[in-house]
């Protein structure tokens, strides 16, 4: 059997109330948690860590998937977030990691990659979920243990047992990436209308026209 490994990544959730698809978890691009205007996880590219910021806790895990993919197995990255109508933590997706796509990105970039920055593409079994379909992380998080899942800064190796539940409880759920990006799109209108030097930035950190100098530091862009 092939090896199978993962680790957690958090992303803010937008809690902007008119979302077209208000069930379905996006990345918070108008800053409605306060905590910056977020390019990750930029599921446009079915990708994680394009922008520098997360570089410190993602690049590892690219290692790591690497490593996994080389010996026949599979490495996932669980992306986690906070509901925002209770603060709950849940599971809500996963990029499971694509060694091809991986090897496009650096070769279409190879300018912007380094050693510390590394992307974490997923394939096209890769999905994003709905709030009430999604996997409850509660459990785990009121336990004592170096894992705490759903918590920002929080991507640690995961436990097999709760890996092999979160990828079957997903296995039979639908993709709502493109409810996902028409989310996004309709976040991006409202920055780009109400606020146009965030959206200037915003915008050039997700082309990659511009890249962060902060790898290793926290930031709040990202």
């Amino acid at each position: 059997m092939n090896q199978i490994v993962g680790c957690f990544q958090f992303f803010y959730s937008s809690r902007d109330p008119a979302l077209p698809h208000p069930d379905v978890p996006t990345r918070d691009v108008t800053n409605t948690a306060h905590a910056g205007y977020k390019t990750e996880p930029l599921l446009e590219r079915r990708l994680e860590n394009w922008c520098a910021c997360r570089a410190s806790m993602v690049t590892p895990r690219v290692r790591d998937a690497i490593a996994v993919s080389k010996l026949g197995g599979d490495h996932y990255m669980i992306l986690t977030t906070k509901r925002p109508s209770d603060g709950h933590a849940f599971a809500v997706g996963f990029l499971r990691f694509s060694p091809a796509a991986y090897r496009r990105l650096v070769r279409a970039h190879p300018r912007r990659w380094t050693s510390k920055h590394q992307p974490y593409p997923g394939d096209a079994s890769s999905k994003i979920v709905r709030f009430s379909q999604a996997y409850c992380l509660k459990n785990w998080m009121r336990r004592k243990t170096n894992y705490m899942p759903g918590l920002r800064c929080g991507i640690v190796k995961a436990p097999p047992t709760l890996l092999n539940d979160i990828i079957q409880h997903f296995s039979s759920l639908a993709d709502h990436t493109a409810d996902f990006l028409t989310n996004v799109a309709y976040l991006e209108e409202k920055l780009k209308h109400t606020k146009a030097d965030k959206w200037v930035d915003y915008k050039a950190r997700k082309q990659g026209s511009t890249k962060t100098s902060c790898v290793g530091r926290r930031c709040h862009k990202c």
